[in-house]
């Protein structure tokens, strides 16, 4: 037991000796100290005198001791807001992974997401597990393997140090070439092995042959349509894949192979009679698709051919139909 505890165990009966003895062996520091202590302890009892008085006497009690009657106030939490933010990965061989994450984010932002878009081989793996919201677009290289972009990621993903992802939300697009036996394989594993680190697959995979703008155009408006689902946590209608589809058909989807359907509104023969050629003057309705026409602007012009004209050529180009085009 310290001096200082020994000269307060004494009788109370003697405060004037203790407090006497007290200013005489403590430091100023500490007199000080106490001199506050015993101040505000004098302030305590005085209201604490005045509480009870006036509980005694039946007095209304709102304003006494405010210091210390009165609850403390509890800020209400504020309500958290997902913000709308999505990390777009590609990985592409060909360059057309990379054409469309461009304007997969261009679009995204036009509708009020905040976008990180990123080429795989610039993304550092351990990263993912920050990741909440993601749309991964690659493509197959060769025999099934990742493009070179997407190799290190691939390879993070399938070992050890692949942590948990239960907070991603994704959708997977994966681009190919059917004329390969492992057609997709890269976006394949992607989808399958982000399932099975815990992730949920917000929007389904969808797979894309060389012509793929249009499949992949579905692809994204319908992964935009499910994050906003989520994050407004609202089920919106299917005028927003209309919606969404009109932007992208602006943009670019409608091309020599998915070509939009056009009317033929009028067609007037412009040779005249005993002529050995056929000129026509055609108007096309495009309304509807979106297509912004303007004067000096080329058309193409898509024939279907029968299949008995097709079989023929083939017999005498001496070509069985599966051939590939250069063009």
């Amino acid at each position: 037991m310290s001096k200082l505890e020994n000269e307060l165990e004494v009788q109370t009966t003697q405060p004037n000796d203790v407090l006497k003895k007290l200013g005489t062996d403590l430091p100023q520091e500490r007199i000080a100290w106490l001199a506050g202590y015993f101040t505000g302890q004098a302030e305590v009892n005085q209201k604490l005198a005045d509480f009870f008085g006036r509980l005694n006497g039946n007095e209304q009690l709102t304003d006494v001791l405010p210091t210390i009657s009165k609850p403390f106030k509890t800020e209400p939490k504020p309500k958290i807001v997902e913000e709308k933010t999505l990390t777009i990965l590609y990985g592409s061989h060909s360059g057309n992974g990379s054409g469309f994450a461009k304007q997969a984010k261009e679009i995204a932002e036009k509708k009020g997401y905040e976008i990180k878009l990123k080429n795989m081989s610039e993304y550092k793996p351990r990263d993912l597990k920050n990741e909440r919201n993601l749309l991964i677009i690659v493509s197959t290289h060769g025999e099934g393997v990742p493009p070179f972009a997407a190799e290190e990621l691939h390879e993070f993903i399938y070992s050890e140090r692949a942590p948990k992802l239960t907070d991603l939300q994704y959708s997977v697009l994966a681009l190919g070439d059917k004329s390969y036996f492992h057609f997709c394989k890269t976006g394949i594993d992607f989808d399958t092995r982000l399932e099975e680190l815990g992730s949920k697959r917000i929007y389904k995979r969808v797979h894309c042959d060389v012509n793929f703008k249009h499949d992949a155009g579905n692809w994204l408006a319908g992964s935009l349509q499910a994050f906003d689902a989520l994050l407004s946590n609202q089920v919106n209608n299917s005028d927003n894949i209309s919606e969404q589809n009109t932007e992208l058909v602006a943009s670019g989807t409608y091309d020599e192979d998915h070509p939009f359907e056009a009317e033929i509104i009028k067609k007037v023969k412009l040779n005249g009679r005993g002529s050995n050629q056929e000129t026509y003057h055609i108007e096309l309705s495009i309304e509807g698709s979106a297509i912004q026409y303007k004067p000096g602007d080329a058309v193409g012009v898509k024939a279907s051919n029968s299949d008995g004209l097709v079989r023929k050529v083939l017999e005498v180009a001496v070509l069985t139909g599966n051939e590939k085009s250069s063009n």
